[in-house]
């Protein structure tokens, strides 16, 4: 069982969606290279406005092939899900590294200077049971909310 599984039989409804979204982000990145001459890299205005209109033109190709006929956008949709399914494990990987290195190792550095040990793993040899008495549950309903 993996974490992520690819539909590799995505039905129309969601090749309709896949095509309004590239519609979307590719019109919205066209509108912004057409009036800010940029994108990662400085452009000139006869670059960025070739550059725009290729992306305008994708992008009324993918609205129109989402309305008539979504099973075409099937291989694009495709292609991109199996691109984009590594970069998004190492992403993810890397955000968990970050937060364990820079969040959870701090604190519990701190945690270990301060002496504090909120699981209580320290064994005291004296002790007659590591028991710890909890208060009797009485009241039925109190079974109901385990959630």
């Amino acid at each position: 069982m993996s974490l992520v599984n690819i539909n590799w039989k995505p039905d129309n409804r969601q090749l309709r969606q896949f095509g309004v979204a590239g519609l979307i982000v590719l019109g919205a990145i066209g509108t912004w290279i057409f009036f800010t001459h940029k994108f990662w890299v400085d452009m000139t205005p006869q670059t960025a406005a070739r550059t725009a209109y290729i992306l305008w033109g994708i992008c009324a190709a993918l609205g129109l092939l989402a309305a008539a006929a979504p099973p075409v956008l099937k291989p694009i949709y495709l292609a991109l899900t199996i691109v984009s399914l590594p970069i998004g494990w190492i992403i993810s990987h890397v955000v968990l590294v970050m937060l364990f290195y820079l969040v959870i190792t701090p604190l519990g550095l701190f945690f270990r200077v301060m002496g504090r040990d909120p699981l209580q793993r320290t064994l005291e040899p004296d002790a007659p049971s590591y028991w710890e008495r909890r208060p009797v549950v009485t009241d039925p309903k109190r079974y109901y909310r385990q959630a």
